[in-house]
């Protein structure tokens, strides 16, 4: 990777006309130690492209508009209004919330969470817009495709993964970094069993294993409260993707991704008077 990079830079340099462009995922790009030589020679160079939910939206919208064409002049927010119905209760986060929400800002997940909805609807319930109710029969399918693709990307870093994941199955939405030292050791030491990790697991420390979790999109990490505390939803979670340079390891508590929640059947609150696990 680092070859085609500077490959890149070298055919470029050969005549004003000639441009050579590659792209990378993020967490590939800072994967490969040596790119170049001098990085501040190349720095202008590189675009680094993000995604939020408003450019998402913005995204969805001119797709939207492609296919339905009497929507041209809508605007970003009517488009998607005219395809999914709003989510009941007061949530206040809406559809696009909801499902934007279950990716990891990444576009090709909105569209494939998108598709299944529409799949799911012309199956099952004719017309659009689309509910609520069939989002989250598309959630099923969605959550796990993405948990099985999560596992693949990684495949060569972390084999295995997948199996490390459904250690959570059935496990509260969030969790105190003690519980989630101890689920990770019990991993490490083999109590809860997983397969195929042995050549990276067994050698990893209980943050290690964090670490590698958050970086991959399976955890958020507690990043303060906005509001009251002990205010329901006054907790911040992010991820890797949205917060890059967040220091975990000064993080208390820890978030399953939605993303997972549908396929792993986490519960989204621990139960009431349900006794913490013992460490001793």
């Amino acid at each position: 990777m680092a070859g085609l990079f500077q490959a890149c830079i070298s055919i470029n340099s050969v005549h004003d006309s000639l441009r050579v462009y590659m792209s990378l995922r993020q967490e590939l790009y800072d994967d490969v130690p040596e790119l170049y030589d001098d990085a501040q020679k190349y720095r202008d160079l590189i675009e680094t492209v993000c995604w939020s939910q408003s450019s998402l939206l913005k995204l969805m919208a001119k797709r939207i508009r492609h296919s339905m064409p009497a929507l041209a002049a809508a605007d970003d927010e009517a488009c998607w209004e005219s395809l999914f119905s709003s989510v009941p209760g007061p949530s206040g986060r809406g559809s696009f919330g909801y499902m934007t929400d279950r990716t990891l800002h990444r576009p090709r997940e909105i569209i494939q969470f998108c598709t299944h909805a529409i799949e799911c609807c012309r199956e099952s319930h004719p017309g659009i817009p689309v509910t609520h109710a069939v989002v989250r029969e598309a959630e099923n399918i969605y959550s796990a495709e993405r948990a099985k693709d999560i596992a693949a990307e990684h495949r060569f870093q972390y084999p295995g993964l997948i199996s490390v994941l459904e250690a959570f199955r059935g496990r509260t939405q969030t969790l105190d970094r003690e519980d989630l030292e101890y689920l990770c050791l019990e991993l490490i030491t083999g109590d809860t069993p997983s397969s195929g990790t042995s050549a990276w697991l067994a050698n990893c420390t209980q943050q290690a294993v964090i670490e590698i979790l958050w970086n991959v999109g399976f955890l958020q990490a507690e990043t303060g409260r906005a509001g009251s505390p002990g205010k329901e939803g006054a907790t911040s979670y992010l991820g890797a993707y949205q917060a890059p340079y967040l220091n975990i390891a000064a993080a208390c508590r820890f978030q399953v991704h939605p993303m997972f929640h549908a396929y792993l059947g986490i519960k989204t609150a621990r139960p009431p008077g349900a006794p913490r696990r013992s460490t001793a």
